[in-house]
């Protein structure tokens, strides 16, 4: 994140005056600025400061900070019903919500089921998956394969599928065992000058078929990709007819296919916002 400044200015350095408090901050030994207000792209500092929100939050406010109708729609539904337990109720918004995404195109996806973070999604997708086949009396079928340079979030499942390693270094023999990983569908590095993207589409789904048979597909449960991978290696799109074959792969051998697109459904937001 830069100062917003013109260019003719110096760049001052940006330095916290966070008093040492008793909220556990994600690192010990950086304290984060505080933020006093916000509004658009830019975030007001307590030391006077203003700064580019270049990271929209993680990619979760993409429409601007202070956005009065987001504002004004919360404050109605706060006022109506602000929280009920899922167990037992439903409310309008959040049927509302599942019909708008999953009405019309909805490429065969029938249900939506909210949660509040990308971690809290896969770590429910894994879980979906497990009862899945506990429910269809395949009990055996614990194993999930996931790709090198991936990452899936910050709770154990997800981290544990997840090939970040410095992420991952404290937590080893903690994590969830039955995991394994096949190559990236990330041409720029590992598709070979004598290959063509035909011909390296070819040999990650062999690699990922070979996996399956190593496994044994009757203990596998799911195949989970990032269908455009973000944190760790960059904004890379898989080769042509990747995920068709993927697709076909796993309904071959009757695994399913778990598709991580939390930053994909955010671009694919804004850009539905923006036109």
């Amino acid at each position: 994140m830069a100062p917003s400044r013109d260019d003719s200015v110096p760049a001052i350095a940006v330095k916290s005056t966070l008093r040492e408090g008793h909220l556990l901050h994600r690192s010990l030994a950086q304290k984060p600025f505080m933020v006093e207000s916000a509004s658009g792209i830019e975030l007001k500092l307590a030391n006077g400061q203003t700064i580019i929100d270049a990271c929209g939050g993680a990619a979760v406010a993409l429409i601007g900070h202070g956005n009065e109708e987001v504002t004004q729609a919360m404050l109605e539904q706060a006022r109506k019903v602000s929280y009920v337990h899922t167990q037992a109720y439903t409310t309008a918004p959040a049927e509302e919500l599942a019909d708008i995404i999953l009405g019309g195109n909805s490429y065969g996806l029938e249900k939506a089921f909210f949660v509040g973070s990308g971690s809290e999604a896969v770590e429910s997708a894994l879980k979906l998956a497990r009862q899945y086949f506990y429910e269809k009396n395949e009990p055996e079928r614990v194993h999930i394969i996931s790709r090198y340079q991936a990452y899936h979030g910050n709770t154990m499942a997800a981290m544990s599928i997840s090939t970040n390693q410095a992420r991952k270094a404290p937590y080893q023999g903690f994590c969830y065992p039955n995991v394994s990983h096949v190559s990236p569908a990330y041409a720029y590095q590992y598709k070979l000058e004598t290959e063509t993207e035909a011909e390296f589409t070819a040999r990650l789904l062999v690699e990922l078929e070979d996996e399956f048979l190593r496994v044994g597909p009757e203990k596998v449960a799911a195949f989970i990709a990032e269908t455009v991978a973000g944190a760790t290696v960059g904004c890379v799109a898989a080769p042509a007819g990747y995920y068709k074959g993927v697709r076909a792969l796993c309904d071959k051998y009757g695994i399913l296919l778990i598709l991580d697109e939390i930053m994909d459904w955010v671009v694919d937001t804004r850009q539905s916002l923006a036109s």
